[in-house]
């Protein structure tokens, strides 16, 4: 249990990581594209031109994929982590069973990069 503990925290931590670095982009962005001297009286709102810059930008648009992937293999985590937390509950399960399927959703889902 104790590896699916630290690849829940080292991906909650990328994840949370990807999302400070989307929202400051973000911010840096626009207010970079509304000082520019055409867009200063735009009444565009931000979020139609952030938007609009994603679509200009592919490594921006990689970068928010990234964030989804990192999310997604959260929730996967999360997931394995209450279903073997409602193993332990059992007690006609044993320790180094459970140990077993641990490693084989590590193995599964490729996690061991996470460790």
């Amino acid at each position: 249990m104790l590896e699916i503990i630290k690849i829940k925290n080292e991906i909650n931590l990328k994840a949370s990581e990807l999302k400070l670095k989307a929202e400051q982009k973000e911010i840096v962005k626009y207010y970079s594209w509304k000082s520019e001297e055409a867009n200063k009286t735009s009444r565009e709102s931000y979020d139609k031109v952030i938007a609009r810059l994603k679509m200009e930008d592919l490594e921006w648009l990689n970068s928010d994929m990234e964030l989804v992937q990192v999310i997604n293999l959260s929730k996967t985590v999360n997931n394995i982590y209450e279903l073997l937390i409602n193993l332990t509950k059992r007690t006609d399960i044993s320790l180094e069973h459970i140990q077993k399927i641990e490693q084989d959703y590590i193995e599964e889902f490729g996690l061991g990069e996470y460790l």
